[in-house]
């Protein structure tokens, strides 16, 4: 009897782990030189990722990318569908002089449209 108690305890040990994993958001934020504007990446979540050791096969986990201004939303992603941009191709630069900010290599957010341009 101790032993099938000890093992359902094992298993609902795994299970609360696996989906304290599953729900924590992912979420990076950077803020604009000015303090004006922060960005927010967060990766989606995919209950397979548990099973890649060190941290394996997190460049390929799909992103969400919103940009605020002063606590309002100007941008996001998940409105877009043609954002297929992944973890491993973000790069943040800030170019507030022309009102954009780069997210990966030749992709930006117009801040003052809120546009995605590629």
């Amino acid at each position: 009897m101790k032993k099938i108690i000890s093992i359902v305890a094992v298993v609902l040990l795994i299970g609360c782990l696996c989906l304290y994993y599953i729900t924590m958001p992912d979420v990076i934020t950077y803020k604009s030189p000015d303090g004006e504007y922060t960005l927010t990446v967060s990766g989606k979540r995919n209950i397979f990722d548990i099973s890649m050791p060190g941290n394996g096969g997190s460049g390929s986990k799909e992103v969400i990318i919103k940009v605020f201004k002063h606590n309002d939303e100007i941008a996001s992603s998940e409105s877009n569908s043609d954002f297929d941009v992944v973890m491993g191709d973000i790069r943040i630069e800030w170019d507030t002089a022309h009102n954009e900010v780069f997210y990966a290599i030749a992709r930006s957010i117009d801040l003052k449209t809120g546009e995605f341009l590629y």
